[in-house]
This record gives structure tokens, sequence and C-alpha cells, in this order.
């Protein structure tokens, strides 16, 4: 849209919300200020220095880490609400933040930049010494300088050549990123399983669903596409009418510990999965959404019991959206388990080589 039609909305509005978990500058947290919209955005990098004091800086609730390293934070909602809510009742409040907003804004006016960069550009060329990097000279291969100097006669020509090697800073980039979690990936997903110097990899989107929850699985489905579960079952007969759900048929709980330790979530709030099945999913680093009647449920992570489905939907929409929480959850999990629990890591971890190994047997006996 034309920047005319871009002003006309800003200035048609009272705030201006930017909810990013982080900021290098924030054009639009200024752009709006400068029509007046108060602008409101998470206390954290720059947008701390673009609403500190004539905006509204929101509070940050959890902190993630991307693959690259860099720190991001994840505002308060329930802060940011109340703030809304305070410039919605007091129209006096609003006035003077805006009044405030446009007067910040002012000193980054186009023209004020521009005479800035103009001064600091010409004290810069006025400098007399200059530092130069570059790459070490080599003389140029016989079977290049035909190619790259022409002849010319009567002078001489100079001709340097930068060589770089095809891929090589890429693969550097992903080096780099390689065992690091992105904290922008919908559904979030959080770090490997590891029990007793064991890892086994996540599944992205695959979660396990306690029989009498599948309901609440097609929902978050239609939401997330790409997830994928399963749920347990003692017999064929049992397997649920959902072809979305793997069924992991079991005579006993430890069987499920193989696809639970690669599962991102558990849903158990019609209470179908054993007190044994939350507490492994605890020790495997697996939030579970579940009933206040399971006593390992209130142990394990109290803050998910949910009573219906709409609730546990609610919830899990916002674990799947947030890396920072999602992995908060899994650490408390697994803290609380080895607090409260006597479990064996040294056998969780057995069971799931053993596990493993018949797995890898079954789909090489299908193959073949």
């Amino acid at each position: 849209m034309p920047l005319s039609q871009l002003a006309s909305y800003y200035r048609a509005a009272d705030v201006h919300l930017l909810a990013s978990s982080g900021e290098g500058f924030g054009l639009p947290t200024l752009q709006a200020a400068s029509a007046g919209a108060v602008p409101m955005a998470g206390d954290y990098s720059a947008s701390h220095e673009l609403t500190q004091g004539h905006g509204v800086p929101i509070r940050i609730a959890e902190w993630s880490e991307n693959e690259f390293g860099i720190r991001r934070g994840f505002i308060d909602v329930d802060d940011a609400v109340a703030k809304l809510a305070m410039l919605y009742d007091d129209h006096e409040l609003l006035a003077e933040h805006s009044r405030r907003s446009v007067q910040f804004a002012a000193a980054y006016d186009w023209n004020n930049i521009l005479d800035q960069w103009d001064q600091f550009l010409r004290a810069t060329a006025r400098q007399d010494r200059r530092i130069a990097r570059s790459q070490a000279s080599q003389p140029l291969p016989a079977k290049l300088v035909s190619r790259y100097i022409p002849n010319v006669d009567g002078g001489t020509i100079k001709v340097n050549v930068v060589e770089h090697r095809f891929g090589h800073l890429e693969s550097g980039f992903v080096a780099d990123t390689m065992g690091q979690l992105s904290d922008v990936r919908i559904p979030a997903i959080q770090k490997s399983c590891e029990v007793a110097g064991l890892r086994v990899m996540r599944s992205p989107g695959y979660i396990g669903v306690a029989p009498g929850d599948e309901d609440i699985f097609t929902s978050l489905k239609a939401i997330f596409p790409i997830l994928g579960g399963w749920t347990t079952v003692r017999t064929q007969l049992d397997a649920p009418a959902s072809k979305s759900l793997k069924c992991v048929l079991i005579h006993r709980d430890e069987e499920a510990r193989y696809d639970l330790a690669q599962s991102v979530l558990l849903l158990n709030v019609n209470g179908g999965f054993s007190e044994a099945t939350v507490m492994d999913a605890a020790l495997y680093g697996v939030p579970c959404i579940g009933t206040p009647r399971s006593a390992a449920q209130m142990t394990l992570w109290p803050e998910l019991a949910v009573e219906d489905s709409v609730d546990a939907l609610c919830l899990a929409r916002t674990l799947f959206t947030n890396a920072a929480r999602l992995r908060k959850y899994a650490t408390q999990g697994r803290t609380n388990c080895l607090l409260h629990y006597s479990v064996s890591e040294q056998n969780a971890a057995e069971w799931l080589r053993q596990l493993h190994t018949a797995n890898s047997n079954l789909a090489a006996n299908q193959l073949g």
C-alpha cells in the first residue's frame, strides 16, 4: 500500500501494539508514534528505547533462544491487556501519551537524519588515515592471465581476483545452527529426549492422545494440519475412528515409551493414560495437558490441569505457539519427576533401546 494510505491507518488508530520477540529497530513503532498512535511493544531490545517515556512498554513473560543464539522475549499477554484497558479507560492519559509520542518521533525526521549522515560522512572523509583490509595478493595462474588481462601495448594492467569457494560460507552458517531449535517454528518443538545418555529425536507435531481425547486432537489438527498423533490400545478392536492417529498396541505401560519419547505433547484430559505413563512423559520431557483428578498431573504440571476439552484446546494452542513456554513445562515436568518419584533413568533408557530395535526389525520385515 502507498505510504500515504499507511499513514492514514496509523492516524486512525489510538494505539499500535507490536508483539514481536525482538527488534533491531522496529520501524512500525516509530511510524505509529509519528502519527500519534501510542506505541506498545515488548520491554526488550530496541522496542524498549522506542516506547520508554512516551509509549507503553510491555513486560516480558518468557525467554527463548533461536538457532543463531539470539535471545527472544515473549510478551506477557495479561500485562498487555491491562495496559490496553488502562489507555481505553483514561482518555486524558491516552492523549498525553499520544502528544509525547509525536514529540519523540520528531527527532527522527528524515531531514534531521540526512543532516547527521552528511556530517558523519564529511567528517570521515576528512580523516587522513584510512584502514583498508584486503586479502593477501597472490600471483594469477598463467592459464587465467589471458582470460582476465587483455593485451595492451605500452601499458600495464593490475587485476585482483578474489576466490570464493562455492558453498563454503553457506555451509558455515548451517554448521552454526546445527543442534539449535528455532523459536519461530509453529507448532513449537523442544529439545531431544535424553535419559541416561541416550538421545531420541522428537518428531515435529507428534503428540500422544489418551483414549477418549480424540476429539481434542481433531480440533487441534484443524489449527495445525501438520500434527500427527498416537494412542494406546489393548486390542486391535479398540482402534479409534481417526485415521490420523497411530495405534500403539500395548500389554503394559512401558511399551508406549518409544512413541512417548518422540512426542512434543501429551493429551490426557479424560484420564485415559495411566499414572505411570504421565510420569514417563515427565521423565522424557513431554508436557502433559491432563485431568486434575490425576495425582501425577497435579504434582508435575498443576498449571496444565484442565476440566474440559475447550480449555485443553486453548492451552495446547498456546504451547504450540510459544516455544519458551513449551520448553519451560518440559523442564519443569522432568525436574518434578526426579524430585517426587523414584524413577530409574537406566530402566527408561533400556526400554527405549528395546523398542527401537523392535520397531526397526518390524520396518525391515515390512520392506522385505
